[in-house]
């Protein structure tokens, strides 16, 4: 519960403290040369207070000037009554807000209420035009179907409504209702040539934004599937189709897309996205009939390649960043990045750094023994993070036996995550159910975190937890199994 305290008599006395000081001072500097230093100096010491006080008073008065107009009140009529215009019947809850007038902001209806010749029910929701005093519709619930803007709207569901009348003028009624933007269709309808479905949601924005089609029909030249979401864009120019369900085989800039399948453009009319009716080739590469085509930055090639020097398996999903840069794939074969081999057949992925350009390996399976962060991570492990911009992570496998982590040994299939920036920053977790513990002060662990504070970096170890696998004593403490155990003094990795 918070107390609301009005501080505006303190600023009151700071002010006329201040000023009564200043003219005390102002009194001794004309009435005594002597003091007249003095007389300064105090006048200066009142400014103070008094400056700080108006100040208080200018800030606290436009708080309060905000608060009025924006301020909301509830309340339920008691008996009929009309408010800017609406004939409301006993029983209504009206909210207002605002100082002169008090615009509706929302009502909870107890029947059904016609506003512009909509009858809505239940709640409504509207936005206020301070300008004129309007009040409008923005979302409420209608209580029987009725055409809206040209769409057929079902009964007892919501619509939405633009919050601006950009016509609006003083001969605007006090409660009016906004350009129709969203409601449930109450039966199949046409806008724009266009035959959209019954019982779907459909959006409009200067036009359709969002259906589902009725009947299979070409849009924009391109075959749609009927039942299936049809989206556009519009432009001061035209109204544009940017996705659709395709009804049948369709080409485009000559590369063909499948039937039954999502196909997706940008405002230029490219594609970005869409799912191949037959091998071809994307990009210089030969694709697989149903790959998934993201604008050249993931496809499917059908047979293996390289791209950047990484040699990929053909049938695997290749991706790219926006800009070109290689980012993942399934390696043909054992292939050799910098000090790690990384195994083929299994996933690769990549990170470009752009402050030294470079495509950096940071996720891959390694076939061999490979030294990172001052760790030697066995054969088998799963790297996640091994470009080490922010933490690397480290899954080992069955066969791990006991790697060591600084003072913590982590034995069996454990996952290690290790901060690139913090030396102390670790955590090690064993799998429930899987023959794996952190080993550490002779006790075994399902789980330890350790973090370095500002006052471990005195004798460079972290402090944290960790909870108990078994039983354990613990620096002369007992715990029972999946007890929470204090940890400090722990030491991370010493790093190179």
């Amino acid at each position: 519960m918070f107390v609301h305290l009005d501080l505006t008599p303190l600023y009151w006395g700071g002010l006329l403290i201040g000023l009564v000081i200043i003219a005390i001072g102002l009194g001794l500097r004309s009435s005594f040369d002597k003091l007249r230093g003095y007389g300064i100096l105090i006048a200066l010491v009142g400014a103070l207070p008094a400056a700080a006080g108006a100040f208080l008073l200018v800030m606290d008065a436009s708080e309060k000037v905000e608060a009025y107009w924006n301020r909301r009140v509830d309340q339920q009529l008691t008996a009929d009554r009309e408010i800017q215009g609406l004939r409301l019947p006993r029983g209504t809850t009206v909210q207002t807000y605002g100082g002169a007038p008090h615009l509706i902001s929302a009502l909870i209806l107890i029947q059904p209420l016609d506003i512009s010749g909509i009858p809505f029910e239940g709640d409504v929701d509207f936005a206020g035009i301070d300008a004129i005093g309007t009040s409008v519709v923005t979302k409420g619930t209608l209580a029987t179907a009725h055409v809206i803007d040209g769409v057929p709207c079902q009964a007892h569901s919501e619509a939405e409504f633009s919050n601006t009348l950009p016509h609006a003028d003083a001969s605007t009624p006090k409660v009016t209702v906004g350009t129709l933007l969203h409601c449930k269709a109450s039966a199949a309808f046409e806008i724009a040539g266009i035959r959209f479905a019954a019982n779907s949601n459909f959006y409009l924005e200067g036009g359709p934004k969002l259906g589902t089609l009725a009947v299979d029909q070409d849009v924009d030249g391109v075959p749609c599937l009927a039942h299936k979401e049809v989206e556009f864009i519009h432009t001061p120019e035209a109204q544009k189709l940017i996705r659709c369900t395709l009804s049948k085989n369709f080409e485009v800039h000559g590369t063909r897309y499948a039937a039954n399948a999502g196909l997706k453009f940008d405002d230029a009319g490219n594609v970005i996205f869409g799912v191949l009716a037959a091998d071809q080739d994307i990009n210089g590469r030969l694709c697989k009939k149903g790959t998934e085509v993201e604008r050249g930055t993931r496809f499917t090639p059908a047979h293996d390649g390289t791209i950047d020097g990484i040699d990929y398996k053909g049938g695997g999903e290749i991706k790219l960043d926006s800009y070109g840069h290689f980012e993942s794939a399934v390696l043909a074969h054992d292939q050799q990045f910098g000090a790690i081999l990384c195994s083929g057949g299994d996933a690769i992925a990549f990170q470009f750094d752009f402050q030294d350009h470079l495509n950096h390996l940071d996720a891959c399976l390694i076939r061999s023994s490979a030294k990172l962060l001052n760790v030697d991570w066995p054969a088998g492990s799963r790297l996640k993070g091994a470009s080490l911009k922010f933490r690397l992570e480290v899954a080992l496998p069955e066969d791990s036996g006991r790697v060591k982590i600084g003072d913590v040994t982590a034995v069996g299939p454990c996952t290690i995550e290790l901060s690139t920036s913090q030396h102390y920053d670790f955590t090690v977790k064993a799998p429930p159910g899987k023959p794996a513990f952190a080993e550490l002060l002779g006790a075994h662990f399902s789980s330890i975190s350790i973090y370095e504070y500002d006052y471990d970096r005195r004798d460079g170890s972290g402090t944290g937890s960790g909870t108990l696998l078994d039983a354990a004593t613990v620096n002369g403490t007992a715990y029972e199994a999946g007890g929470d155990v204090k940890l400090q003094g722990i030491h991370g990795p010493v790093r190179p």
